[in-house]
């Protein structure tokens, strides 16, 4: 037998193990392929998958500006946009300073300012209290705009009482607040 046979017979086996081992693994190859003739039909699958989608923009930095023992409690909120394929989505936010279930505002000096966070289904602020990293569930996004058309609908909020400012030692205090949103 020649080296040439040999090596076809060794591609030939190969081959045969290949489509053996994807028929056996339940994929197989759909393409068929033409013959040579007058005419000559070929056919092909088409695949494309679709997972679920979420997106959250318009997304603004919240300053509660310079607090006196005169200031009302500190709060601010921001107007953001959701978007889901699916309509609706679950939201968890987490504090980068947070301990225990706290959402913390750090000075850089081991002192602490503890906030709340709300969730609105709509903007404007207020809504629901959120739990340090549990995720609110139910919400409705906007599923026809990644961007919402341009607008918002739905707004986050944090708040600090007059007694957690009073307690805190003069300073600049900051925290990274994260929004996680998750299809439904």
């Amino acid at each position: 037998m020649s080296n040439f046979t040999k090596r076809l017979n060794a591609y030939v086996a190969a081959a045969a193990l290949a489509s053996s081992t994807i028929l056996s693994s339940g994929t197989a190859i759909a393409a068929t392929q033409g013959t040579l003739g007058a005419t000559s039909t070929g056919t092909l699958d088409i695949t494309i998958t679709k997972a679920d989608q979420a997106q959250i923009t318009s997304i603004n930095d919240i300053n509660l500006g310079a607090w006196t023992i005169a200031s009302s409690a500190p709060t601010g909120f921001d107007d953001i946009c959701v978007y889901t394929s699916t309509g609706s989505y679950e939201v968890t936010t987490t504090s980068a300073n947070f301990t225990g279930a706290n959402y913390r505002l750090y000075d850089g000096s081991a002192n602490y300012v503890v906030y709340t966070v709300s969730w609105n289904d709509a903007t404007g602020g207020g809504g629901a209290a959120m739990t340090h990293n549990t995720a609110m569930t139910g919400q409705t996004g906007n599923s026809a705009s990644a961007t919402c058309g341009g607008s918002q609908n739905a707004s986050v909020q944090v708040d600090i009482t007059n007694v957690a400012m009073a307690a805190a030692v003069a300073g600049t205090y900051t925290d990274t607040l994260t929004m996680v949103v998750a299809p439904e």
